[in-house]
């Protein structure tokens, strides 16, 4: 995928390498949608995520009390976004 301006060559390779990763009829796909369709898959997404979360520290910790489960979702979110 080429770039449309010039980048230092660590940045465009980043990018590169990001969308290596991707399939490019996704992508297509995902153009079509409209901003709003494309903002609730997005939210779907996140959740779909933290519902994964729970299920990861419930299997840990079957007796985990809805207090602790919460703190330690919320633990896992933020370390998730730190930069």
């Amino acid at each position: 995928m080429a770039l449309d301006f010039e980048a230092p060559l660590d940045i465009a390779q980043a990018v590169r390498a990001a969308f290596d990763e991707l399939d490019l009829r996704q992508l297509a796909v995902l153009a079509r949608l409209s901003p709003a369709r494309r903002l609730e898959i997005m939210f779907d997404l996140c959740e779909f995520a933290r519902q994964l979360v729970i299920a990861s520290e419930r299997q840990r910790d079957p007796l985990i009390s809805d207090q602790d489960l919460a703190r330690r979702v919320r633990a896992r979110i933020e370390l998730a976004h730190a930069p």
